[in-house]
C-alpha cells in the first residue's frame, strides 16, 4: 500500500511536469502524451482497488486493463503521421480502440465462447493490419517490422485460443500495443538519443510487465513478487519522453542561436552589443567593423564613446540610464580615419551572456543623405546651368527687400528672355542651344554684385535680383549695362550667333510694394517688350500696372460669369427708310457681381487676347436662338439676329459644327442667324475663314462685313466673299456732315456696295440728318442711338408684338428724344 502511494505522488509529478512543458506549445503530440499518461495515473490509482471476487474483480481488471490500452494508444497516436492528419487520426483513435476493449470484455466475461472470441480476434488484427499499411504504405522500412509485430502476437493469440489461455490474449494485448509504441519511437528519433533510448527501453519493459503481470495473475502477479521494480518500465519510459522534450528544445535552442549568430555576423548593416556598464562593445559583425574602418577584434576592443560624436551621445547615455528603447534616431559615428558617417540607429535592452547589455542596428544614411542633398539641390535649382530656380530665387528677392537701408534704398527684379531662341535650337540644334544658355549664363553671372541674384525661370527665360539699388534710373543703367553684355555675337563651337534680349524692369519701392507684385510687374515689362519686339528694357510704370491688374480682374469676373452666370445679350434693332424693323444685332454685356455693367469696349479685348472669345461665341450662339425660339414659343413673329463673330472664332474646324448643334437644339432655320466679321477676319489670303463661310453660306446662313472701311480692304478677296451686307463704320457716319467730312467715303462705300449687289447698314445713327442724308444716297439700313441703343431681351421682344410690326415705326422704344 505504501509503495502504491509513492507511485501515485510520483506519476502525478511526471503529469504535473508534462503539463507545464506542453503549456505555450502548439505541438499535438505532446497533447497525446499528457493525456496518456493521466490514463496511465489512473491506471496507478485504480491499482489501490481491492474488491472481492466476483464481478466486481471482472470490472477491477477490464477497467486496468482498459486504462493501459487506451494510454498505449494515445502514445501510438502522437506519431507526427497520425496526428497531423485529421483523418488518420480519427481512423487510428476509433478503429484501434474498439476492438481492442471489445476482446478484453468478450476474454473477462466470456472466456468460454472461443468462437466469438476467434472472430473478435480476427476482426481485431484485421483492422490493425488495415491500419498499418494506412499508416506505412509504400514505404517498407516502417511497414515491415510493423507488420511483422503484428502477425507474430495474431499467431500468438490464436494459439492461446486453441489451447484454452485467454489470460495470455489479455496479457498479450497491451503488450503489442507497448512493443509498436517501440518500433515507432525507433523508427520516428535518434537511437543515439538518450531519450529515446531510455523510452524504447522502457516501452519494451512495460510491455513484459504488463504481459506477466496479467499471465501470472493465477501464480501471483508480479507487483507481488517484485513490488519495488514492478513500476520501473513506465517511469523508464516518462523520462525518456522527458528527455526528449528537453533535447528537442535544446536542439532548436542551439539552431535559432546559430540563426540568430550567422544573421548578426552576416548582416549588411552595422550591429553591435555593448556593456550597459562600461559601454565597451561585447560583440560587433564585420559589417559594423568595416563601416567604422576597424577590425572585429579592435572594434571590440572600443566603447561607444570612442564611435559616437556629437549631440546624439548625451540622448544615448539618458536612453541607457531609462531603459527605453529607442528607434530610428539619427547618430553620428567617427571613422578610423576621422571622417564621420551618419547612421540610422535602432537600440534595445538585451542579456548577453549574462550581463545587462544594448544591441543596436546602426544602417549607413551615407547614400540616402547624399541623394536627399542632390534631390533638394535638383527641386531648387536648374540642372542645365546650375542657376536657381524660381522657388530659390523667390527667396533671395525676399532677402533683398529685407536688407534695403537708407543708403541702397531700394532693389530690383530684371526679367530676361533670348529672343527666337526656338529658331536657334532648329537651325543649330539643341546641344549648341543648351551650350548658349551656359555661356549666357556665364555672362549675366559676370556683371552681378556680391549682394545680387540670377536665376533661370524658363526655358529661355534668366531673372536677376538687384539689390542695393538707389533709385530707378540706377536700376535702368545697370539693366542697360547688362544688355550691352551681348552686343556682340556668341561663339558657340564654331557659330557666330546673335542674341538678342527682351528685358522687362522693375523697382521696389518705385514700380511695386512687395515681393509678389514687383515680380508679376517685372514679368508684365517683359511681355510687353517682347510684344513691341524691343530689343531693350522696357518698365512699366505704376498706371501700366495699376491697369494690368483691372485687365486680370476683368478677365477673373468673366471666367465667373462664363461658369455662373454674369453676362447678358441685349439686342439692337435695324430699321429700313420707313423706320420699320428689319433686324436685331445682338450685342454681349457683362454684369459684375455688385450688378455694375462693363463696357463692351473692356471686356472684348480682353477675352481675344485670353482666348475666352471662343467659349464666350459659343454661348451667345446659344443663348440668341435660346432667346429666338422663347419669342416663336410665345407668338412673336422673329427677325433675323446678327451675331459679332471673332476671327479667333470663324478660323475653329468645328465653328460649323457649334453653328449646327445651336440651331438643331433649338429647330431654328439658318435664316434667322446672320453673321457679322470684321475685315482684319476675313480679309487675308492666308484666312481659314474663307471655307467656313462657304459652308454655312451653302446652308443657309448670310454674312455681313462689319466697320467696313476701317481696315485694308480687298475689292478681288471682298468680290469672292459669299457676303451679302456692308455695314458702315460710326466714325465715318459721325464725321459725315462736318466740313471735309467722311460724306464722299460714305458715298462711295454705298455706291461700290450696290454695284457688288451688296447691301448696306449705316452704324451709329444719332441725328435726323444723318439718316435723311443716308437715305438720299441709297442707304438700305440704320442702326443708331436715333432708333434706340441696344435693350434687354425683355424690351426688345415689345418691338416683335404684331401691333408694332404693323405700325410700320418704331414707336414702342421711348427715348429716342432725348439722345437726339
Amino acid at each position: 500500500m505504501q509503495d502504491g502511494v509513492l507511485v501515485i505522488i510520483l506519476a502525478e509529478l511526471l503529469v504535473f511536469l508534462l503539463w507545464s512543458m506542453n503549456r505555450g506549445r502548439s505541438d499535438l503530440r505532446f497533447r497525446c502524451w499528457f493525456l496518456g499518461w493521466l490514463l496511465v495515473l489512473v491506471h496507478f490509482i485504480s491499482l489501490l482497488w481491492h474488491p472481492a471476487p466476483g464481478v466486481s474483480l471482472l470490472l477491477r481488471q477490464a477497467h486496468i486493463a482498459y486504462l493501459e490500452i487506451l494510454a498505449g494508444l494515445c502514445f501510438i497516436l502522437s506519431d507526427a503521421a497520425i496526428i497531423n492528419s485529421k483523418q488518420r487520426l480519427i481512423r487510428g483513435a476509433v478503429f484501434g480502440t474498439l476492438p481492442a476493449l471489445f476482446t478484453v470484455l468478450l476474454i473477462l466475461f466470456s472466456p468460454a465462447d472461443r468462437w466469438a472470441l476467434g472472430f473478435s480476434l480476427v476482426a481485431t488484427h484485421s483492422v490493425t493490419f488495415f491500419l498499418v499499411y494506412k499508416y506505412a504504405g509504400k514505404r517498407l522500412q516502417r511497414f515491415v517490422p510493423l507488420m511483422t509485430l503484428c502477425v507474430l502476437f495474431a499467431g500468438w493469440m490464436l494459439g492461446a485460443l486453441t489451447v484454452g489461455r485467454s489470460e495470455l490474449i489479455l496479457a498479450s494485448i497491451p503488450a503489442e500495443i507497448f512493443l509498436i509504441n517501440a518500433l515507432l519511437f525507433l523508427q520516428n528519433y535518434p537511437l543515439k538519443s538518450p531519450g529515446n533510448l531510455a523510452t524504447i527501453t522502457g516501452f519494451i519493459l512495460w510491455a513484459c510487465s504488463s504481459f506477466f503481470t496479467i499471465a501470472w495473475r493465477e501464480n501471483g502477479s508480479l507487483d507481488t513478487l517484485f513490488p519495488s521494480i514492478i513500476y520501473l518500465p513506465q517511469f523508464l519510459v516518462a523520462i525518456g519522453m522527458t528527455l526528449i522534450v528537453i533535447e528537442e528544445d535544446g536542439a532548436a535552442s542551439r539552431e535559432l542561436a546559430h540563426e540568430y549568430e550567422v544573421l548578426f555576423n552576416n548582416n549588411p548593416n552595422s550591429l553591435y552589443i555593448y556593456d550597459l556598464r562600461t559601454l565597451r562593445f561585447l560583440s560587433v559583425n564585420s559589417a559594423s567593423a568595416r563601416m567604422h574602418g576597424y577590425s572585429a577584434d579592435e572594434f571590440r576592443g572600443k566603447k561607444l564613446t570612442d564611435i559616437v560624436v556629437g549631440d546624439a551621445l548625451p540622448e544615448i547615455l539618458d536612453d541607457i540610464r531609462t531603459g527605453q528603447p529607442r528607434s530610428n534616431h539619427r547618430s553620428l559615428h567617427a571613422r578610423s580615419d576621422g571622417t564621420l558617417i551618419p547612421l540610422n540607429v535602432t537600440s534595445y535592452n538585451v542579456r548577453f551572456r549574462g550581463r545587462l547589455a544594448r544591441i543596436s542596428l546602426g544602417e549607413d544614411q551615407t547614400e540616402r543623405e547624399q541623394m536627399l542633398s542632390q534631390l533638394i539641390y535638383q527641386a531648387d535649382h536648374d540642372l542645365l546651368t546650375g542657376l536657381p530656380n524660381r522657388h530659390r530665387l523667390l527667396q533671395a528677392l525676399d532677402r533683398a527687400m529685407t536688407s534695403i537701408t537708407p543708403a541702397a534704398p531700394g532693389c530690383a527684379v530684371l526679367i530676361l528672355q533670348i529672343d527666337r531662341f526656338e529658331k536657334i535650337n532648329e537651325n543649330y540644334g539643341h546641344p549648341v542651344g543648351d551650350a548658349l544658355l551656359k555661356q549666357v549664363t556665364q555672362l549675366l553671372s559676370s556683371a552681378l554684385k556680391p549682394t545680387d541674384a540670377i536665376g533661370r525661370t524658363g526655358g529661355r527665360e534668366f531673372t536677376i535680383v538687384l539689390a542695393g539699388i538707389l533709385n530707378g534710373a540706377d536700376a535702368e543703367g545697370r539693366a542697360q549695362n547688362i544688355l550691352e553684355l551681348f552686343a556682340d555675337p556668341l561663339t558657340i563651337e564654331e557659330h557666330s550667333i546673335e542674341v538678342a534680349m527682351n528685358m522687362g524692369l522693375a523697382v521696389f519701392p518705385e514700380d511695386s510694394d512687395d515681393a509678389v507684385s514687383l515680380w508679376r510687374d517685372a514679368a508684365r515689362a517683359q511681355a510687353r517688350s517682347r510684344q513691341l519686339g524691343v530689343e531693350g528694357v522696357v518698365r512699366l510704370s505704376r498706371t501700366h500696372s495699376l491697369q494690368a491688374q483691372e485687365d486680370s480682374r476683368i478677365e477673373a469676373v468673366m471666367r465667373r460669369a462664363l461658369q455662373y452666370g454674369g453676362f447678358e445679350v441685349y439686342y439692337q434693332p435695324v430699321l429700313d427708310a420707313n423706320r420699320k424693323l428689319c433686324a436685331f444685332e445682338a450685342l454681349l454685356r457683362l454684369r459684375e457681381e455688385d450688378g455694375t455693367m462693363v463696357s463692351p469696349a473692356v471686356c472684348i479685348p480682353i477675352a481675344e487676347s485670353t482666348g475666352l472669345i471662343i467659349p464666350l461665341g459659343r454661348w451667345v450662339l446659344r443663348e440668341v436662338c435660346r432667346q429666338l425660339k422663347t419669342w416663336q414659343l410665345n407668338g412673336l413673329q422673329v427677325v433675323p439676329i446678327a451675331i459679332n463673330v471673332s476671327a479667333l472664332q470663324i478660323v475653329l474646324t468645328n465653328f460649323c459644327t457649334d453653328v449646327d448643334v445651336a440651331l438643331e437644339e433649338f429647330d431654328l432655320k439658318p435664316s434667322f442667324i446672320h453673321f457679322e466679321l470684321t475685315e482684319s477676319s476675313v480679309m487675308p489670303r492666308d484666312s481659314l475663314a474663307l471655307e467656313n463661310m462657304v459652308k454655312l453660306a451653302t446652308n443657309g446662313f448670310s454674312f455681313s462685313i462689319d466697320d467696313f472701311g476701317t481696315g485694308f480692304s480687298s475689292l478681288d478677296r471682298l468680290h469672292k466673299l459669299p457676303v451679302s451686307v456692308l455695314k458702315i463704320d460710326r466714325t465715318f457716319v459721325s464725321r459725315m456732315l462736318d466740313q471735309n467730312g467722311t460724306l464722299p467715303i460714305v458715298r462711295t462705300i454705298i455706291s461700290m456696295a450696290h454695284a457688288l449687289h451688296l447691301g448696306v447698314v449705316a452704324e451709329g445713327v444719332e441725328t435726323e440728318e444723318q439718316l435723311q442724308m443716308l437715305a438720299e444716297m441709297g442707304c438700305d439700313q440704320f442702326q443708331g442711338f436715333l432708333f434706340s441703343k441696344p435693350v434687354e431681351a425683355a424690351r426688345a421682344a415689345i418691338l416683335l408684338s404684331p401691333r408694332e410690326l404693323s405700325s410700320g415705326s418704331l414707336n414702342a422704344l421711348p427715348g429716342a428724344a432725348a439722345v437726339r
